[in-house]
C-alpha cells in the first residue's frame, strides 16, 4: 500500500470530515469542475530505508473550501485527528503527526496546507 493510500484512508475515517467533504478526498489533484469543499493529498518527499522497508515520507493535506470558516474547521478537524496518531491502517502500524498549518486565498477558495510526516513499514 502507498503511502498516499494510507493517508486517504485515514482521512476517510475521520466522520467529522466526510460529513463536509463527502467522498471528495483526491490524489493528486482535484477535478476542474469542483464546487464544494474538498481534500487534496499530495507527497511532498518520500524517505525509504530500502534494507527494512521503512518509509518516512511528508505528505501534504489541502483542504479547500469557498468559506473561511469551514476551510479553518476541515483543517483543525484534520490537525487534531493526526497528531501524534499511532495506530493500525489496512494492517501497518502508522505514526504521524501535523507539523504546519497556514491559510491562503484566491478571492474563490480559501485552501489550508496541513504537512503530514508519517513513518510505517511496507510489507507488514
Amino acid at each position: 500500500m502507498k503511502a498516499h493510500e494510507i493517508l486517504i484512508e485515514m482521512l476517510g475515517d475521520i466522520t467529522a470530515l466526510t460529513d463536509i467533504v463527502d467522498d471528495r478526498i483526491y490524489w493528486p489533484h482535484a477535478p476542474n469542475a469542483i464546487s464544494k469543499p474538498c481534500v487534496v493529498v499530495n507527497l511532498i518527499t518520500g524517505d525509504r530505508i530500502h534494507n527494512l522497508d521503512y518509509v518516512r515520507p511528508r505528505m501534504q493535506v489541502s483542504v479547500f473550501s469557498k468559506d473561511e470558516n469551514e476551510c479553518a474547521d476541515m483543517a483543525e478537524i484534520v490537525v487534531s485527528n493526526l497528531k501524534n496518531y499511532k495506530g493500525n491502517v489496512s494492517g501497518y502500524f502508522v505514526v504521524a503527526a501535523y507539523l504546519v498549518d497556514r491559510f491562503f486565498s484566491d478571492n474563490t477558495w480559501w485552501h489550508a496546507p496541513v504537512e503530514v510526516q508519517m513513518k510505517y513499514q511496507e510489507g507488514s
